[in-house]
């Protein structure tokens, strides 16, 4: 098992527990069915290259991770199976040939992590209808945060919004870039998923609290104080992550497994946040919500 951030973070975030309980729902414990090497990058992007070097060294059967994890596994192997709870969009990435047929070592569940973000770009206009300047919070322009910055452009366009990507990858930077924007007329925030922004979700709603920008973030986000959240139900992923694996073991090949892609998403809505900013929301918003934090 490869992870970005450390193991006090994955354990706040909750993912990893839930591919755990996946798991032993399956008959697969650590140490009596299976054996589990576990390795946290700390939040380190190089780190987890190495880390995913040493499970290859360690000729594990199987490698398992999230979506920058299996970047780092695909980079250090072809030949040991990888299981991704939530790739971004596979085929995009060169993960796989298609998503019915992968062909090759990588398997697991789709997110397309654009079209997700362009919905939340969508959500956050439908929240502040005067909304013509929106940043898009990063905290680097890596290939995947730039495909996925062209896809919202395109929506964009059709919500009369002019975007800009703003890198922060710390709590520091994230002051530093709220109250930049704020000073320059950005009226809202679409705040990425990198690892990082889950574990810092209360300490970015309480930054955009503070400028009074309102912003779209994941689920996590809006139960940590900030306004709105939109994703796929991520714990449901990483559990499901846990048939693939039973698969893998039992036999079946990575390249023969078809992706799944991600069909369970929610809204989450933070009425408390939306007052502290004098911003009513929509009653069919309202309506809709998987969950309204009052």
């Amino acid at each position: 098992m490869l992870w970005m951030e450390s193991a006090e973070a994955e354990e706040r975030i909750g993912l990893v527990a839930a591919l755990h309980k996946g798991l032993s729902d399956l008959g697969y414990i650590d140490g009596q069915t299976i054996r589990v090497e576990e390795r946290f990058a700390g939040g380190n992007p190089q780190r987890i290259d190495e880390l995913a070097a040493e499970l290859v060294r360690l000729k594990v059967d199987l490698i398992v991770s999230g979506a920058q994890g299996t970047s780092a596994a695909a980079r250090a192997t072809k030949d040991i199976p990888i299981v991704s709870a939530t790739t971004a969009d596979p085929v995009a990435e060169g993960l796989a040939a298609s998503l019915a047929h992968p062909g090759g070592n990588v398997t697991g569940s789709a997110v397309f992590f654009p079209q997700m973000m362009a919905k939340r770009l969508e959500l956050l206009k439908q929240i502040a209808p005067t909304l013509k300047r929106a940043g898009v919070l990063s905290p680097s322009r890596d290939p995947l945060t730039r495909f996925t910055f062209a896809a919202m452009s395109e929506t964009a366009k059709g919500l009369g919004v002019e975007l800009e990507l703003v890198e922060a990858a710390d709590v520091a930077a994230y002051e530093i870039v709220f109250a930049s924007a704020s000073a320059k007329g950005v009226g809202g925030f679409v705040i990425l998923d990198p690892p990082i922004y889950f574990r810092d979700a209360s300490v970015l709603a309480a930054i955009a609290l503070k400028y009074r920008l309102p912003a779209s973030g994941a689920p996590i986000y809006a139960r940590s104080g900030g306004l709105s959240g939109y994703a796929v139900v991520f714990p449901e992923l990483f559990r499901k992550a846990a048939t693939f694996i039973d698969k893998i073991l039992k036999g079946a090949k990575a390249g023969d497994l078809p992706f799944e892609q991600a069909t369970k998403f929610e809204t989450v809505v933070n009425l408390k946040t939306a007052g502290a900013l004098g911003i009513e929301l929509p009653p069919s918003l309202l309506a809709a919500a998987d969950e309204v934090i009052e």
